[in-house]
């Protein structure tokens, strides 16, 4: 890492893919404020360089989002997810399932902040994709069911 500072441009996208790894490396460690350092590099670099609709944001927010999740940090959890949906609903193919995921993720973190409007508009948005992935007779269909149910408490 210290040669590739010292030789690269500090913008460069090599430094992304390292700082990213060395992120992931810590968050696996169980370093959870390192990790949330070199993730925030990883993003800064990424803000420079490349379109907001570059979808390697959405893995970048989701890992921002999910580490701060673990520090106990929902405000921050909210903010990055959210960051990442705008990014993927911009995508020419958005990644279905995994929207379904970060929307359903959303949805839990409004409810454990007592914002219920938010949580169920982000309830609804996963009762519709996953309606939309799910053929009704598919045995998958209990996943929407489920979405359901959690969009009826939310209501």
């Amino acid at each position: 890492m210290e040669i590739e500072e010292k030789t690269l441009a500090p913008d460069d996208t090599n430094l992304t893919t390292t700082y990213n790894n060395i992120a992931v490396t810590y968050h696996s460690m169980g370093d959870k404020t390192h990790a949330l350092s070199f993730y925030e590099k990883t993003l800064a670099i990424r803000e420079k360089i490349l379109s907001i609709k570059d979808p390697s944001f959405v893995s970048t927010y989701n890992s921002i989002g999910f580490l701060c999740s673990s520090m106990g940090r929902k405000s921050d959890v909210v903010n990055y997810i959210e960051k990442s949906l705008n990014v993927q609903e911009k995508l020419p193919n958005p990644n279905r399932p995994l929207m379904l995921k970060i929307h359903l993720t959303t949805a839990r973190m409004y409810e454990d902040l007592k914002d219920n409007d938010a949580a169920l508009k982000h309830a609804e948005h996963s009762l519709t994709i996953a309606r939309s992935i799910f053929d009704p007779s598919d045995i998958n269909n209990g996943v929407a069911e489920e979405l359901q149910e959690d969009y009826n408490v939310w209501r």
